[in-house]
């Protein structure tokens, strides 16, 4: 750390003796060139054991990169500390790439997941998606649609109840399940009512016997989660090699699960009216939501990132590092500058 020339700066030796090194990395807190903020990520210290997908820290302007756009210089080096030019291995190198989804997309994915019939679907109320938990045994393993439903625009999710035409309904509700259920009754028989605040599901009629086939669940909301993530597909595909680093995530960090019979879309889209560019205004924070890229004043208004999605073909150890990585890592936005000069934009 520190120096003249590299700033805040991160070294990582690899078994085999190769070193790469990421220097000029971010010291200012957001929207500040204070040079008082964190230098690396959380666990990133002398002697830690880094997995591939880890964040590290973030791309800044430290060292004798003051007063330019915030950028990452990029070093590998060999066991006899010469360095090669990286071209070739960040070309060949595996691309993190995550998307927020909001609720209407959840749906979209849910229904494309499930074929149109189905016994058993969960009703989840939009208001609460972000807030869904994994149990204390690891992730949630949804195997049914999920169906989110927002109480000002409940149009798409009730026209999804009626393609699906279940044959019962699992309600997961904040503090007003009570109105989504009642909304929902004449669907099909409500055989649960769960609430997100650490209950357990009350069956609604304990003379139903259809009730008894609900697991209990328990969801539990960890204040410094930011976000939860949804990984989509085939059950057995998802955990193949992966079972026991998704059971650990899954005790510190959201994980939602919908296995289903059908392989997940591998993009879902969301909307956005704008979002950062050459132009981007330099005065605010970009922050990359569950509603498209969002704009605050200040590090402590940074709007809610909302649910990660990840298809079972993407699902592996570096997604889940990196994930883990983002769940505990303080909020950090994409800060852009706006360029001086043609020069600088076409960099």
């Amino acid at each position: 750390t520190g120096g003249e020339l590299s700033g805040c700066s991160v070294a990582i030796r690899a078994d085999d003796g190769w070193t790469t090194r990421y220097i000029h990395l971010n010291t200012d807190t957001p929207q500040t060139d204070d040079g008082r903020y964190a230098c690396f990520a959380p666990s990133i210290e002398v002697g830690a054991r880094i997995k591939a997908g880890t964040v590290i820290g973030w791309i800044g302007d430290s060292g004798n990169a003051e007063h330019t756009v915030p950028n990452l210089h990029f070093e590998i080096r060999n066991p006899d500390d010469i360095a090669v030019d990286p071209w070739v291995s960040l070309e060949a190198a595996q691309r993190i790439d995550h998307e927020w989804v909001n609720a209407s997309s959840v749906l979209d994915l849910t229904t494309s997941l499930f074929a149109e019939q189905a016994g058993t679907v969960f009703v989840v109320d939009a208001a609460n998606l972000a807030e869904l938990a994994a149990q204390n045994e690891g992730p949630t393993v949804i195997d049914v649609p999920l169906i989110p439903y927002d109480a000002d625009n409940p149009i798409p999710a009730l026209a999804a109840l009626r393609d699906f035409a279940p044959e019962r309904i699992v309600v997961l509700a904040g503090a007003d399940s009570q109105r989504l259920a009642d909304d929902l009754q004449t669907y099909a028989p409500l055989v649960a009512v769960a609430t997100l605040a650490g209950l357990q599901p009350t069956v609604a009629s304990p003379n139903d016997p259809v009730g008894a086939e609900i697991p209990p669940m328990t969801f539990e909301a960890e204040p410094t989660d930011r976000f939860t993530t949804l990984i989509g597909g085939h059950l057995a595909s998802i955990t193949k090699g992966l079972r026991e680093q998704i059971d650990s995530l899954g005790l510190h960090h959201k994980i939602v699960i919908l296995s289903a019979p059908r392989t997940a879309p591998s993009g879902i889209g969301f909307p956005a009216n704008d979002r950062p560019g050459p132009d981007a205004n330099r005065d605010a924070l970009w922050w990359n939501t569950s509603e498209g890229w969002l704009l605050s004043e200040s590090i402590e208004d940074a709007p809610n990132p909302g649910l990660a999605y990840v298809d079972e073909d993407h699902a592996n150890e570096a997604i889940t590092s990196y994930l883990m990585s983002q769940a505990s890592a303080p909020p950090m936005p994409l800060w852009h500058y706006q360029p001086t000069s043609r020069a600088t934009r076409s960099l």
